[in-house]
């Protein structure tokens, strides 16, 4: 079987709206035709099939035609792909987050905090002089 791997930013973006997130959770308890889809939005069934297309195109969803109606089942690999993402993410952050504690925690560390780039001392500005003249 070959492993297929989805778009996070894809699967990110089409579950960035409701009405898709909502058509998602509807059609993950069964399948679905448009018509029960949209039936339960108050939009129309071409703004209801322009969803599905996004998701469709995210992997999330999938369109099997059965007589003269499409229905559409859920897809779980997209979702497992952006879970393994977070799952990365959050390893790297607590792990990061853990190392600032025990910074944050060693007493050896000073408390005052550190200047950076502390302002320079004003100096009196030089003035041009022109050289004297020498007697003899």
């Amino acid at each position: 079987m070959i492993e297929r791997h989805h778009d996070p930013d894809a699967v990110l973006l089409a579950l960035a709206h409701p009405v898709r997130r909502d058509l998602v959770a509807r059609i993950a308890r069964g399948d679905a035709t448009v018509g029960e889809l949209a039936a339960a939005h108050p939009i129309t069934l071409a703004a209801v099939s322009r969803h599905l297309q996004v998701l469709e195109r995210a992997g999330l969803i999938a369109r099997r035609r059965q007589g003269r109606e499409f229905h559409f089942e859920a897809r779980r690999e997209p979702l497992d792909d952006v879970q393994r993402l977070l799952d990365g993410l959050r390893l790297h952050w607590t792990s990061a987050l853990d190392r600032l504690a025990a910074l944050a925690e060693d007493p050896a560390i000073p408390t005052e905090p550190r200047r950076r780039n502390p302002t320079p001392t004003k100096t009196k500005p030089k003035t041009k002089t022109t050289p004297r003249k020498r007697s003899r």
